[in-house]
């Protein structure tokens, strides 16, 4: 039970790593650098590149749940907002960028970069495994991880007795 147990869990594991770098390299990795520049026009190349990879993912009407599905945990919803702040992007990049109406908006994009926009992307990420990898979403691989633990602890004490 011990190394059937541990076994599973480091192939399990190990089959993690490609499907979070599959969405790392498909999506966030836009989002990342968006992060990361300095310019609004390099933000809005990034969040506008985001957009489009999620553009043609096949996740319209998805949710990142299985009960109590509402708009916060929406794909929809969370790819508007996404869609909005591009927009936005869009905006500010035709603004004086010596004008307080600048300055505003600079402080909003940087704010919600900074955390505001972590549950709208955890909500995108969740939608995506959910479709595309299933045993790798959320509380459907918290719940294999524990049971994978479970044996190897069990396993070990037993292991321990003989």
């Amino acid at each position: 039970m011990f190394f059937g147990g541990l076994l599973a869990l480091i192939i399990y594991g190990a089959l993690a790593f490609p499907k979070f770098n599959d969405y790392t390299n498909q999506h966030y990795n836009y989002w990342d650098l968006s992060v990361k520049s300095s310019s609004i026009e390099d933000k809005f190349i990034y969040i506008d590149q985001m957009v489009k990879s999620f553009e043609g993912s096949d996740l319209a009407g998805t949710h990142n749940a299985i009960l109590y599905k509402n708009p916060s945990n929406s794909f929809d919803a969370n790819f508007k907002a996404l869609v909005s702040l591009r927009d936005r992007l869009q905006e500010i990049k035709a603004m004086d960028v010596s004008s307080f109406e600048y300055q505003t908006a600079i402080s909003q994009i940087t704010a919600q970069e900074q955390g505001e926009a972590s549950d709208m992307l955890s909500v995108l990420q969740g939608c995506w495994f959910k479709q595309n990898h299933p045993l790798y979403w959320g509380w459907i691989a918290g719940t294999i991880i524990t049971v994978l633990i479970i044996f190897v602890i069990v396993g070990g004490v037993k292991l321990l007795d003989i």
